[in-house]
């Protein structure tokens, strides 16, 4: 065979290194870095009374990276009931019940995505827990889902909300238990 052991051989095994290389590099470089947290006009140690009222809370996410990037949301939610939320999809575990956003379009470049829900208490509990996090989406074009492989999640605090019951239905927003 004529090719094997030759220099063309070499050449193609080396450009074929160095495309390999320059697609890794490039996946690096252009990133998708995704900061989130949780807000909520309850301040800790704040209190809120479920009977008389709802708590509201904003999911947050950012792109701070160079390039698109596919994600879900995700909460898991611990003896809270979701009141309102559109274009979720809700599973119930067993003592939790887990709420996905997922998005139509990744999120852009120096963009950012808000949703948010309203939960009120379900029943005489000591602790309600609201975690929330980002799971990635991967894209089915190989191009541009690229990036989703090299993506970077940076939780910002909080990502997580804690009520401690303090009487009745009355809860209050603690740091930990």
């Amino acid at each position: 065979m004529g090719f094997q052991g030759s220099k063309a051989e070499a050449a193609l095994l080396l450009s074929i290194a160095v495309a390999i290389n320059l697609t890794f590099i490039y996946g690096m470089a252009t990133k998708p870095v995704i900061a989130y947290h949780v807000t909520t006009p309850l301040d800790y140690n704040g209190t809120i009374d479920f009977d008389s009222e709802y708590l509201y809370v904003n999911l947050e996410a950012r792109n701070v990276g160079l390039s698109p990037a596919g994600v879900d949301l995700v909460v898991k939610l611990y003896n809270f009931t979701l009141v309102g939320s559109e274009g979720s999809e809700l599973t119930k575990g067993e003592g939790s019940t887990e709420l996905r956003v997922a998005l139509d379009e990744p999120i852009r470049p120096s963009g950012h995505e808000n949703y948010n829900i309203t939960l009120d208490s379900a029943g005489d509990a000591t602790y309600l827990v609201l975690i929330f996090s980002i799971e990635s989406k991967p894209r089915l074009d190989p191009i541009t889902g690229l990036h989703d492989s090299f993506a970077i999640f940076k939780p910002e605090r909080p990502t997580a909300l804690l009520l401690k019951n303090i009487d009745g239905n009355m809860y209050m927003r603690v740091r930990r238990r």
